[in-house]
């Protein structure tokens, strides 16, 4: 069964790995002030549809698209001025395609145990 992808294949988004994710709200626990909203990302973008293919090669499956326009903006990056300054927060996410791995074997160990898997 092909992973099927309902989007704008083409937008491009601001992908941060969980254990970044993680570290920054530590950092904002920290180091945020009270009340004051603190982004958590890269501030760099890649396109859903490279995301989508690496996850299938990774997974060994096929992918279908099927494009769609949301209504969301073409591209969602964190400005990370506020948290690199305030919170001392700079995103470490190394490769994109090692995190997809590792997420994936994740997955993969714990399929009996979750849930959810999104790759059924």
């Amino acid at each position: 069964n092909p992973l099927v992808v309902k989007t704008n294949k083409n937008a491009m988004r601001d992908f941060l790995y969980s254990s970044e994710c993680a570290r920054g709200m530590i950092a904002a626990m920290k180091y945020g002030r009270t009340g004051e909203i603190y982004n958590l990302g890269t501030g760099k973008v890649i396109a859903i549809e490279q995301i989508a293919v690496m996850l299938c090669e990774i997974y060994g499956r096929s992918l279908e698209f099927i494009h769609e326009q949301d209504g969301s903006p073409q591209i969602r990056c964190m400005d990370m001025s506020k948290s690199n300054k305030e919170l001392g927060f700079v995103a470490n996410n190394g490769s994109i395609r090692k995190n997809l791995e590792q997420t994936v074997e994740w997955y993969k160990a714990n399929r009996d145990t979750e849930k959810f898997d999104p790759f059924k």
